[in-house]
């Protein structure tokens, strides 16, 4: 029989560093969650609001200001939390005109993409547009409502034939086609409404590859987690042009090839994370 090893002894020294990372978690995360809801409110909405009295382009405006917000928001961490780093792949700042999938592992991960995409266009949950400010910028920006039923379902079929224009403009619009956070090493199915709009607007898709958010922000946790080395990354897997007129084209064909990129670029960031 193998003899059991010794656990390491929980010190003082231990407990007292465990205790003021927990500390310095809470004053990062209370300061950020302030500027997330009151830096928005006192300084990023009304910006939506001047733009949509003034402003010729007002879409475009209010997309930009939400990037301008999301910029700010990861700044701020960055300087609270200095052993954080983000990282965004030059090529993915260049997309433009495409359908991006991205795999899904925290609820920072729509910032970080917003933040890397001057101009975008996402797919919301409808309960979100119900929300008081919050939801009216969602309207602004011409984000898209999840669902196809009930009094969204209107406003939904309005944004979806102005999609083709958009994406021709050098919009992106972004998608996590698992439809929910996973964080085992894998993809899980993806849904086919992001290829149907990709089919429907002749669009490339863009596959992105997301990272290191899940270790920042951890499911099930309330709290950031600061201090510790975490590297935010995002980067390009491959663009794929399908050729939606040939006869030979295959959408399920199609899923599979991008959840295959999909699920290779997810295991080897899964592998390098583990050997850290």
């Amino acid at each position: 029989m193998t003899p059991e090893r010794d656990s390491p002894p929980v010190t003082s020294e231990t407990r007292a560093g465990r205790g003021l990372r927990l500390v310095l978690d809470l004053l990062v995360t209370v300061v950020m969650w302030g500027w997330f809801i009151w830096g928005y409110f006192f300084v990023f909405f009304p910006l939506h609001v001047v733009g949509w009295t003034v402003v010729r382009e007002r879409e475009l405006w209010s997309q930009r200001v939400n990037h301008w917000f999301y910029r700010s928001f990861f700044g701020l961490l960055s300087l609270l939390n200095p052993l954080q780093s983000v990282r965004i792949d030059p090529k993915v700042r260049r997309l433009a005109g495409c359908v991006v999938v991205c795999n899904h592992v925290s609820y920072l991960d729509p910032l970080l993409l917003v933040a890397a995409f001057p101009r975008q266009k996402t797919v919301v949950k409808g309960t979100f547009f119900a929300a008081p400010f919050l939801g009216w910028a969602m309207f602004a920006s011409g984000y898209l409502p999840s669902g196809s039923e009930g009094p969204l379902s209107g406003r939904l079929a309005r944004l979806v034939e102005r999609l083709p224009a958009f994406l021709e403009q050098g919009g992106n619009l972004f998608v996590f086609p698992e439809g929910t956070r996973r964080n085992a090493g894998g993809i899980g199915p993806l849904k086919r409404g992001a290829f149907s709009l990709a089919r429907r607007c002749k669009a490339p898709i863009a596959v992105l590859a997301l990272s290191g958010t899940d270790r920042l922000f951890p499911p099930g946790s309330v709290l950031l987690r600061t201090w510790r080395r975490i590297d935010l990354d995002v980067r390009l897997v491959e663009v794929i042009t399908p050729d939606y007129d040939s006869p030979d084209f295959s959408p399920v064909a199609l899923i599979e090839q991008v959840r295959s990129r999909m699920e290779a670029a997810r295991r080897a960031d899964f592998a390098w994370v583990s050997r850290e």
